[in-house]
């Protein structure tokens, strides 16, 4: 399944989600592969689970990112909570 999105620099999309292969080593069973671009970058991701699942997790992960890096986060490293 492809998701037209546009062409939005400033925000992490779910441009697709669609039915996979097992990554290698890995057990036989339902495996779909999701991209989520940023800009010109892409993170290819590939989970376990029926396809609607996986788009449920992805677009909540996708919208994860995009309220971290509103709030001023790093996207890619967890913070430094003090206690």
């Amino acid at each position: 399944m492809s998701l037209d999105t546009g062409n939005v620099s400033n925000k992490y999309v779910l441009s697709s989600v669609e039915a996979s292969s097992p990554p290698e080593g890995m057990l036989e069973g339902n495996w779909v592969r999701y991209i989520v671009d940023y800009g010109d970058k892409k993170m290819t991701c590939i989970r376990a689970g029926t396809l609607q699942e996986v788009t449920l997790y992805a677009e909540e992960y996708v919208e994860y990112l995009n309220l971290r890096t509103s709030k001023g986060y790093s996207a890619y490293a967890p913070r430094n909570i003090k206690k």
